[in-house]
């Protein structure tokens, strides 16, 4: 499935990412942005939770099948608390593998 490309004036966030991750081709504009953000149960946010707790295995492992590594998915729980977005720089958005191509 390729998505959309993230042209220039794109935003994306939150739940908006995981479905471009989704994407077999993944590209961007240099002037769009992502959004992230920890996830919460309704009480606490995903950094309330031990790294090793069952909690985190469904997202922690869909963002590895999405771009071959959890990092991106420990980031995201971290940058932000559940009710706030933190916007990712284009070389946070390259380090973590979101794209398939380089920002054009």
């Amino acid at each position: 499935m390729a998505v959309p490309p993230l042209i220039a004036t794109s935003q994306i966030d939150s739940g908006g990412v995981d479905l471009f991750l989704a994407g077999v081709e993944r590209t961007m504009q240099d002037g769009a942005r992502i959004g992230v953000h920890s996830w919460s149960d309704g009480t606490n946010d995903a950094t309330d939770f031990p790294r090793d707790s069952l909690e985190h295995d469904q997202n922690r492992q869909y963002i590895e099948d999405m771009v071959g590594s959890d990092d991106f998915y420990w980031f995201t729980i971290e940058a932000a608390p559940a009710s706030s977005i933190y916007e990712m720089t284009n070389d946070e958005i390259v380090r973590f593998g979101l794209l398939t191509a380089p920002i054009e």
